[in-house]
C-alpha cells in the first residue's frame, strides 16, 4: 500500500456540535446566505439569541476545520440550513435515538435528504410520517401588489381575539386535519401573543373575522406570512387577491419584502398569489409526524 503524500491527504471530517453565543456572527452569516429560505430560524435567532434557554431549543452546527458550514434547528419543528450531503449525513447520525420533533420543514432537497437518511438508519422511528409534502413553492413579493388592495384589511386588534382564534382554528383544521380538541389552550395563547405584537392581519365584518393571516417570522430583510384563511362563504368572489394585496400593502410598511410558502397542489392559492405579484424563489418540503 502506498501512503498518500501530505499534499493529497483527505480533508478532515466534519463534526456536529451545539452552537452558542460565541458563534452568533458565524451563524448569522449562514442564515443570511439565503434570507428567505432560512427565515424561520433567522427570525428566532435575531429575537432570542443562541442561548437554548431563551431560544427554547438547541441549534446544531456542522463544522469543518473550525468553520461552520451548516445548521440544524432542533426544535419541535426541525429545519436544516445550508446543509449539503456531508452535513446531512452528519446530522442524521447525530439524531440517532428517540425522535424529538413533530415535523421537518425547510428547503426541499435538505429536508427530503435528511428525512430519507433518518428513515434508512431507523425505519421504526422515522419512516411513517403522517404527511409528506414534497413540493411547496416559496414565494416573495418586494414591490407593491398588482391587485387592488382591500382597504378593510387591518391589524386586527385584541378585542377580536375570540373571533380571530376561531378563524385560526378553522384554518388549522383545513390545513393539517387536526383531531378534535386540537389546537387547544396553547394555540389560543399563541394567537393572543401574535395579536399583542400586532402581527395579525385581517378583515372584520360585523364583529367577525372573515379573512386572516399572521406574520409568523421576520428579520430586517423580509417577513413570512402564514395561516392565510378566507371564510368559505366568501370564496369564489374575487376577494382573496384583494385581501392578500391589502396585507402586502400594510406589511411592506414594516418590512421590505413579504414571503410565504404554499402547497404545490393548491392551484387556487397559487393563482391568487400570482395575481397579487408574488414570484417563486425556491421550494420547501414538509414531513409531519
Amino acid at each position: 500500500m502506498i501512503a498518500s503524500s501530505p499534499g493529497h491527504q483527505h480533508p478532515a471530517p466534519g463534526k456536529v456540535r451545539p452552537v452558542g453565543i460565541p458563534d452568533y456572527t458565524a451563524v448569522l452569516d449562514l442564515l443570511y446566505r439565503d434570507p428567505v429560505a432560512a427565515l424561520p430560524v433567522a427570525s428566532a435567532v435575531t429575537e432570542h439569541g443562541l442561548d437554548s434557554a431563551t431560544l427554547g431549543h438547541e441549534i446544531w452546527g456542522y463544522e469543518v476545520g473550525g468553520r461552520l458550514e451548516a445548521l440544524l434547528s432542533c426544535g419541535v419543528t426541525m429545519m436544516p440550513v445550508a446543509a449539503g450531503p456531508a452535513a446531512l449525513d452528519a446530522f442524521a447520525v447525530a439524531l440517532a435515538g428517540p425522535r424529538r420533533c413533530s415535523s421537518l420543514i425547510g428547503p426541499r432537497d435538505a429536508v427530503l435528504g435528511l428525512w430519507r437518511r433518518l428513515a434508512h438508519q431507523d425505519s421504526a422511528t422515522w419512516s411513517r410520517p403522517l404527511t409528506v409534502r414534497e413540493c411547496q413553492p416559496v414565494l416573495v413579493i418586494d414591490h407593491g401588489p398588482f391587485a387592488v388592495p382591500d382597504g378593510r384589511v387591518q391589524v386586527v386588534p385584541t378585542r377580536f381575539l375570540q373571533s380571530y382564534y376561531e378563524a385560526s382554528v378553522a384554518m388549522y383544521h383545513e390545513e393539517v386535519s387536526a383531531v378534535p380538541g386540537e389546537p387547544g389552550a396553547g394555540y389560543h395563547a399563541h394567537v393572543a401573543r401574535l395579536m399583542t405584537k400586532q402581527l395579525t392581519y385581517g378583515i372584520v365584518e360585523g364583529g367577525r373575522v372573515v379573512f386572516k393571516t399572521d406574520v409568523v417570522a421576520a428579520t430586517k430583510y423580509v417577513c413570512q406570512i402564514g395561516g392565510v384563511w378566507l371564510d368559505p362563504g366568501r370564496r369564489g368572489h374575487g376577494l382573496a387577491a384583494s385581501a392578500v394585496a391589502g396585507v402586502v400593502h400594510l406589511v411592506r410598511q414594516r418590512w421590505p419584502a413579504v414571503s410565504l410558502y404554499v402547497n404545490d397542489f393548491n392551484a387556487a392559492a397559487r393563482a391568487t398569489y400570482a395575481r397579487v405579484g408574488f414570484r417563486q424563489v425556491g421550494e420547501y418540503a414538509t414531513v409531519m409526524y
